[in-house]
């Protein structure tokens, strides 16, 4: 990832998990993948999840939902996929894998930050890192927060020194897209304003966050809900 000339991350790629998802959300990336592929079935649309490739947990998973040897096709009734059955296969496709831990989204470490930042001549002593692992509403999710006082930062086209780099799963943003956080719902930039970071402080901060499920408040994807 490279936003404001700090290159960050590359990313780690697992498959999707069982465990990320709801009936509802389940339906829907069956839909889609159905669309256009009447032949494709369900043994080959579950195979795609992680810690579901074994035959024998296949072929488990689809006696358990009574539906072995059908197409996603047919699981359709009126344009719309049997939710009663699509509940019935998550709950099984859940049974027999386990959750993704945290740490399997990734990390950025401290380590390949502390050498970006090296590169924008930081000032050693003020470098900062951290990184919280959690799982939240079942899902797991990787937050990590750096920074540093670069005093050789120029100022860009609107005049600031300071350097706000954020990114949602890899993807940096062209805009803050941190601007509802916690209960307060109050934004990453109120919360440097009370900080007493300014647009004129010489200074790299970077926010980025890894979740399988990312709840935005526009379709643009510009501001993503923190929790």
């Amino acid at each position: 990832m490279n936003a404001g000339g700090l290159t960050i991350s590359t990313q780690t790629k697992i498959p999707t998990s069982p465990h990320w998802y709801t009936p509802e959300s389940l339906e829907r990336l069956a839909a889609y993948v159905s669309n256009g592929h009447e032949t494709r079935t369900v043994r080959d649309f579950i195979s795609e999840f992680r810690g579901l490739k074994g035959t024998a947990k296949q072929q488990a998973i689809l006696a358990k939902a009574k539906i072995a040897r059908v197409t996603l096709a047919d699981l359709c009734e009126n344009h719309r996929l049997d939710r009663p059955t699509i509940s019935a296969l998550l709950r099984a496709m859940q049974q027999a894998s386990t959750p993704v831990p945290p740490r399997r989204l990734g990390l950025i470490g401290k380590e390949h930050l502390a050498a970006r930042f090296t590169v924008a001549k930081m000032d050693p002593k003020t470098f900062r890192y951290q990184k919280a692992l959690d799982i939240l509403n079942g899902l797991p999710r990787v937050l990590e927060v750096a920074f540093a006082y670069c005093p050789e930062l120029d100022r860009d086209d609107q005049g600031a020194r300071r350097r706000l780099v954020t990114a949602v799963n890899w993807s940096p943003g062209i805009r803050n897209p941190f601007r509802q956080l916690g209960e307060a719902g109050e934004s990453l930039d109120t919360v440097l304003a009370v900080a007493r970071v300014d647009r004129s402080d010489p200074v790299i901060l970077v926010v980025h966050i890894a979740c399988p499920q990312v709840r935005y408040t526009d379709r643009g994807k510009s501001s993503v809900v923190l929790d």
